[in-house]
């Protein structure tokens, strides 16, 4: 897995030259002003671009074709000019399409712009504090270099206990913030300012009236088989935990019509339910691919978890079967379908029927009490009882907000569940951060 990571200001001390063991590197250096710093692209991946002297990009990106690029603003390796940019006045990288991170910097006016996709699927996160930026598309990075401690910000961690993830862009650090959906960072170095500037909005689409049901079905074929060729991005494996349900077989099928060879596996029921395995079974056989049935321990979670904090990618939700599996997947890394991965490239993650007939009647706040219901863990059990109430009031209150945000756009709740895979991921790797002491890590459970 790679990522995309660096340091720029005016005092930035490097402990350790963190560029010789990338594979794209983008310096910072000023000697005048006395501007430090640089970006990279660390891991193995073929999923990045780079634009000499500009900028770095991580991720499947692309730019729209309706949009013509020039072979100036393509191939850099110049000062940055208006091509660079577009007529808002923000980097044209922000016009990709796809699933991507990026930095882009403007020599001649020391400023450096930092941002994601449109929908924020690639996480990006950044610490601003004396008189330097640290940025990393991995909060783990962050942690692990930095100079000074973090404080535990216990306003995510009752978001987490109570809901199973952060809602908003809050972290498990109160020093470490995730950067918003919409929005890309704009750093002056010789100022030490970072703003925080807007340049999507889901507000911004309107709903086709015109559009019919049948319409819809013939095109949904083309727009999931190019979902998933995203995700492949030229791979020749993937890696897919069949559950047998209705998503992960339209999964299978199609990469097997894209020519992809399929690692399947199928874990002990963790649900209560056998028809999963059982219909698993059945797809890998007419599919040719092979199969495992692979009995789930009971102490699964002691067992996995330190590694899976190692290895979680933010398109892999925390899922049993990839846990239990990870003493026999190949130690190079595969695409894996399941999660954000898989399953979000059919719609919204947990949206169920109810969510659905409240959004369209805009009953928002009768929304907002069954959707925390829904998502609300049994955690009163694991935690003392003076801060139940506590805990219950910070995480119904980010849920308002999140869902304030949407209010009005017909897809809200689809673009909510694609967010909500990441954060899953993301919040259990993170309390694998700090417990990095301990030899099993394992939520909520270790003194």
């Amino acid at each position: 897995m790679s990522i995309l990571c660096g340091v720029i200001g005016h005092q930035t001390k490097q402990e350790e030259d963190h560029t010789i063991y990338a594979q794209a590197n983008l310096q910072f250096n000023d000697a005048e002003l006395g501007i430090v710093g640089y970006a990279t692209i660390q891991g193995k991946s073929l999923e990045h671009s780079i634009i000499p002297g500009k900028a770095l990009v991580l991720g499947n990106n692309f730019f729209p074709r309706e949009k013509p690029i020039s072979n100036h603003a393509l191939n850099g390796g110049t000062p940055a000019s208006a091509d660079d940019y577009t007529t808002e006045g923000l980097p044209l990288i922000t016009r990709r399409d796809g699933v991507y991170a990026f930095v882009f910097w403007d020599q001649d006016q020391a400023l450096l712009w930092i941002g994601t996709d449109r929908y924020g699927l690639r996480p990006f996160y950044y610490c601003h504090r004396d008189g330097a930026l640290a940025f990393a598309t991995e909060s783990d990075w962050l942690v692990r270099h930095s100079v000074k401690k973090f404080s535990v910000n216990y306003s995510a961690v009752c978001q987490y206990i109570c809901l199973r993830h952060p809602f908003g862009d809050e972290t498990l650090f109160q020093e470490i913030r995730r950067l918003p959906q919409g929005r890309v960072l704009r750093y002056s170095v010789k100022e030490d300012q970072l703003r925080s500037v807007p340049h999507f909005s889901y507000l911004s689409f309107h709903p086709e009236p015109s559009l019919t049901v049948e319409q819809v079905l013939a095109e949904a074929p083309a727009r999931f088989m190019a979902a998933l060729n995203r995700q492949v991005n030229g791979a020749k494996k993937a890696l897919l935990p069949l559950s047998g349900g209705y998503d992960s077989r339209i999964i299978a099928c199609g990469l097997n019509l894209l020519g992809v060879e399929l690692m399947t596996y199928t874990t002990h029921k963790d649900y209560g339910w056998t028809t999963d395995t059982v219909a698993a079974a059945e797809v890998a056989k007419l599919l040719g691919t092979d199969h495992h049935y692979q009995s789930l321990p009971r102490n699964y979670l002691a067992c996995y978890h330190q590694r899976k904090c190692r290895l979680v990618n933010f398109e892999t939700s925390y899922h049993p079967w990839v846990v239990n599996l990870l003493t026999m997947l190949p130690e190079n890394p595969l695409p894996c379908f399941d999660g954000l991965g898989g399953d979000a490239c059919l719609g919204g993650s947990e949206v169920l029927p109810q969510f659905w007939r409240l959004w369209r009647k805009e009953d928002y706040r009768q929304l907002l009490t069954v959707y925390f219901r829904w998502y609300k863990t049994h955690f009163e059990q694991l935690i003392t009882a003076k801060y139940h109430a506590t805990i219950k009031q910070l995480a119904h209150k980010k849920i308002s907000s999140e869902l304030n945000k949407l209010k009005g756009n017909p897809n809200g709740l689809i673009y909510l569940g694609l967010r909500n895979f990441t954060r899953r991921a993301i919040a259990l790797s993170t309390f694998g951060i700090i417990g990095h002491q301990q030899s099993v890590r394992t939520p909520f459970f270790d003194p």
